[in-house]
């Protein structure tokens, strides 16, 4: 049981195992939250396989936020049906 369960977490910044971003997604694993990390561009594809390296693989969701429409989404709730378990 850590100070995270039940708590869903967005982190940015997750593009190397020595980031402080995968260090952020890691220890929010370990404390019990459901983890979701973003990226954009070139950088997209990184983070979909530093996300392998995680204790759980994370959902990977394409985020700009200077784009209105990825945004939206956020408000929508898309995240929330991106880190859903099935």
């Amino acid at each position: 049981m850590g100070i995270l369960d039940g708590k869903r977490i967005l982190v940015a910044g997750v593009t190397m195992d020595s980031s402080i971003g995968f260090a952020t997604a890691k220890v929010a694993q370990e404390q019990g939250a459901t983890v979701l990390i973003s990226n954009f561009g070139r950088a997209l594809g990184i983070t979909r396989r530093i996300a392998k390296r995680l204790p759980v693989e994370p959902a990977v969701l394409e985020l700009d936020v200077t784009d209105a429409d990825h945004l939206a989404g956020l408000a929508d709730g898309d995240i929330l049906v991106a880190v859903t378990p099935k």
